[in-house]
C-alpha cells in the first residue's frame, strides 16, 4: 500500500474523494482473456496425467488446449 492510500486523519471530505477515485480508476487489460469456470469431461488417464505434474496442473492443462487449439 503506497502512503498516499492511507485514508486514516484525513477529513471526511477528503475521504470521500479519496474512495470516489478509487473507485473510478480503470483496471489494466489482462494479457490473456479471464478464464471461466466450466465443467469439462476427460478422460480419466488424461485427468490422472495432468494432476501428477503436481501444483497448477490445471494451468498446465489449459495451456495444452490452447497449443492444441493453435491459440
Amino acid at each position: 500500500m503506497k502512503k498516499s492510500d492511507n485514508i486514516e486523519g484525513l477529513p471526511i471530505d477528503r475521504v470521500q474523494d479519496v474512495l470516489d477515485h478509487r473507485a473510478t480508476k480503470k483496471r489494466a487489460k489482462l494479457a490473456v482473456p479471464a478464464s471461466q469456470l466450466v465443467s469439462l469431461r476427460v478422460d480419466s488417464d488424461v485427468l490422472a496425467y495432468f494432476r501428477s505434474t503436481g501444483e497448477n496442473w490445471q494451468t498446465r492443462m489449459n495451456a495444452a488446449l490452447r497449443k492444441a487449439a493453435k491459440l
